[in-house]
């Protein structure tokens, strides 16, 4: 995936809680995502860049920001999928198979909520379906594999 926000630099690692001091916050304070200037919401296309190169993480530490400054409603809903989804990786990184499942299935509510067929460059419903389908692949095999590509277009 090409670089959303290619002047940040990704970190050397991605976290794993249990391995080490977690990230320090960076302080930065998220501006609402609004689905008609999705491209210019850094802190969105930041996360994007993030889950998109392994830093699920890091990923969700960011879309968090930008879901508290968000009102209720659909990028809302986009948002808390988004997390969750960042979050099942985590999970299925640390062998927590039940925690993935659980987690896909909130994520994929979430994301459906979230409208479609495509918010804020998501298509919430294939990523949604994704996720679903990973989720179990991985809680079947409980083996990590790379959770679906999040993709975004117009």
């Amino acid at each position: 995936m090409t670089r959303l926000v290619p002047h940040r630099a990704l970190p050397e690692v991605a976290f794993l809680p249990g391995a080490g001091e977690p990230p320090r916050p960076t302080g930065e304070r998220s501006p609402p995502l609004e689905a008609p200037r999705w491209r210019d919401h850094e802190p969105y296309l930041w996360g994007c860049d993030l889950y998109a190169h392994g830093f699920p993480w890091e990923a969700h530490e960011v879309w968090e920001g930008a879901w508290a400054a968000t009102p209720p409603g659909l990028e809302h809903a986009l948002l808390a999928g988004l997390i969750q989804a960042a979050a099942a990786d985590v999970q299925a990184r640390l062998g927590k198979w039940r925690g993935v499942a659980a987690l896909a299935s909130r994520a994929r509510r979430n994301l459906i909520a979230a409208g479609g067929p495509r918010l804020c460059g998501v298509d919430v419903r294939g990523f949604a379906a994704e996720l679903m389908a990973w989720s179990v692949r991985v809680g079947a095999a409980e083996v990590w594999e790379p959770p679906p590509r999040l993709e975004l277009a117009d």
